[in-house]
């Protein structure tokens, strides 16, 4: 005699795109249990980090993760604004913002 069936325990780890689209898969199929695993507990959607540094988004919209690639050319990172996480959009806002005010205090600084 076998023993009654149990629901399947899928254990998923990385909650990328990829990740969260199988654990949605899955749970909504029924008869499979799904644990979901990732480092954070949220998901990082890279397309919205610059409405973060332009202030457009608030801080509980997205989340970080990801790096960034100079192909071989590292030494390209001290020369650009990186908008990889959101430690990256929070730096270009204050950059941003910064230089907003400079030139509202004096409007000569604008035309350099």
């Amino acid at each position: 005699m076998m023993p009654p069936s149990s629901p399947q325990h899928v254990v998923i780890i990385g909650a990328g795109f990829g990740g969260l689209a199988c654990a949605r898969k899955l749970s909504k199929e029924g008869g499979t249990k799904v644990t979901l695993i990732d480092r954070k507990n949220h998901h990082l959607c890279q397309p919205l980090l610059s409405q973060v540094a332009t202030s457009t988004l608030t801080v509980p919209n997205i989340a970080t993760g990801a790096r960034t690639s100079f192909f071989g050319n590292d030494h390209w990172a001290e020369r650009v604004f990186q908008l990889k996480s959101l430690s990256d959009a929070f730096e270009i806002r204050t950059r941003v913002l910064r230089n907003l005010e400079l030139v509202d205090r004096d409007p000569q600084l604008a035309k350099k």
